[in-house]
């Protein structure tokens, strides 16, 4: 699951860099992909006797189950991500060289943090689960600058970039949503495990497994 997504965060970075109409079909079998073995794992967790699992079965079990979730999360908003681009090239809209560097950048960053959360779910070091939980931090500034950016444009009167604005906007949204999804995945349960998940994480790592 997690090399499919991450085959998915590549496709969604070529897909803003150059069009290859085959992309997009084979990013969608990807995800139908991950929804099975995510449905597949699912299935075989509910199978499983949990009266004679031990209380360290039980945890791996929940750590299983918080990791294909979100995986499969994760990948449902990357194959969107890759609509975008489809999107932005049939309104023949044009990112900024700006919008472009920073997507790139953004999208590599995501890359990172995806082989993280797979190396995180089998070494389980809580130093490393620190770091990849602060990402959200990253993501949520870039999210926030971009905003602010993109108002000031609208407030000089460069209307002509709104509906390009726009649609940049909610492809950050996403790869924050992503980001959230791998923090969750892997960085979450490990700290939750440990203490050191504050009530509010808590909270939002309930709603992640939902």
């Amino acid at each position: 699951m997690a090399d499919m997504l991450q085959t998915l965060l590549l496709y969604g970075r070529a897909g803003f860099k150059r069009n290859n109409p085959r992309r997009l079909p084979q990013a969608r079998q990807l995800d139908r992909a991950i929804d099975r073995i995510e449905l597949a794992i699912a299935t075989y967790l509910v199978t499983l006797d949990q009266d004679n699992m031990t209380r360290a079965d039980h945890a791996l079990q929940e750590a299983v189950r918080a990791f294909a979730n979100n995986i499969g999360h994760a990948a449902d908003v990357a194959y969107r991500v890759l609509g975008h681009s489809s999107k932005l090239r049939k309104n023949g809209w044009v990112l900024t060289p700006d919008q472009r560097d920073e997507l790139d950048l953004t999208l590599a960053q995501l890359v990172t943090n995806q082989r993280a959360a797979a190396a995180l779910f089998i070494n389980t070091d809580v130093a490393q689960a620190r770091t990849l939980a602060t990402e959200k931090n990253h993501f949520r500034d870039l999210e926030t600058h971009a905003a602010e950016r993109e108002l000031s444009h609208i407030k000089l009167g460069h209307v002509d970039v709104a509906d390009v604005g726009a649609l940049y906007m909610d492809v950050l949204r996403d790869l924050k949503s992503i980001n959230s999804y791998l923090v969750g995945a892997a960085a979450c349960p490990l700290l939750a495990q440990v203490g050191e998940l504050l009530p509010s994480r808590q909270r939002e790592m309930k709603v992640f497994l939902s």
